[in-house]
């Protein structure tokens, strides 16, 4: 969705044949949300087989302004007062009561061209069914790459330590709380040897087993 909106509808509209646009992080401060809706509702009305499928990796698409809930929950009664400014994506001035009326509108826009949304997480699919309705966010887990696993494959077997639970914690920042609870992952480490303790990402900020 970067450059010339233009350019890109002569493109699409000039393509013979069923085609699929797929959005995926469309929040940052490029955006502008009514633009790419229209710009949607455009190509639709031209390409009538075209269809649009988002991905939605987190909250932002039910929240004024955040991607990242960090358990507030204030969208859920139209965001009267963020919590926090530095959410991401930060700001200064508190907008997210005022535009969350349009921005939610211009998510039905987006149903309303048959647009599938689907999500890798259960809990980001649940919070936009419960405002859009049942089903409108389907799941589809993201899956493994194949080059990858087969190293995995050929790593060697670590030996079965029966009565300990594994738990993971898996997350591309592990220092940042949007994305990995400190305050849980806090709780999970103080249980010691009583668990086994798997982490993947970078930045771990807890030592040990």
């Amino acid at each position: 969705m970067f450059g010339n909106l233009d350019k890109l509808y002569r493109t699409v509209t000039r393509t013979n044949g069923p085609l699929v646009l797929h959005f995926h992080v469309l929040h940052s401060y490029w955006l502008n949300l009514e633009e790419v809706v229209s710009f949607c509702q455009k190509v639709k009305a031209h390409k009538p087989d075209i269809t649009f499928v988002w991905t939605l990796h987190d909250h932002w698409s039910v929240t004024g302004r955040c991607a990242f809930t960090d358990g507030c929950e204030g969208w859920k009664t139209g965001c009267l007062q963020c919590p926090t400014l530095s959410n991401y994506p930060p700001v200064k001035i508190d907008k997210a009561h005022q535009q969350l009326p349009g921005k939610r509108q211009m998510f039905r826009a987006m149903l309303a061209l048959g647009c599938q949304f689907i999500s890798p997480s259960q809990h980001v699919a649940d919070a936009f069914n419960s405002l859009y309705g049942a089903g409108r966010c389907r799941i589809i887990n993201n899956g493994i790459d194949v080059a990858t696993e087969t190293i995995l494959a050929e790593l060697p077997a670590m030996p079965e330590e029966s009565g300990r639970p594994k738990i993971a914690v898996v997350a591309h920042d592990l220092r940042y709380d949007g994305k990995t609870s400190q305050q849980l992952v806090r709780a999970i480490t103080a249980l010691g040897d009583k668990i086994e303790l798997h982490t993947f990402g970078k930045f771990f900020a807890i030592c040990g087993r």
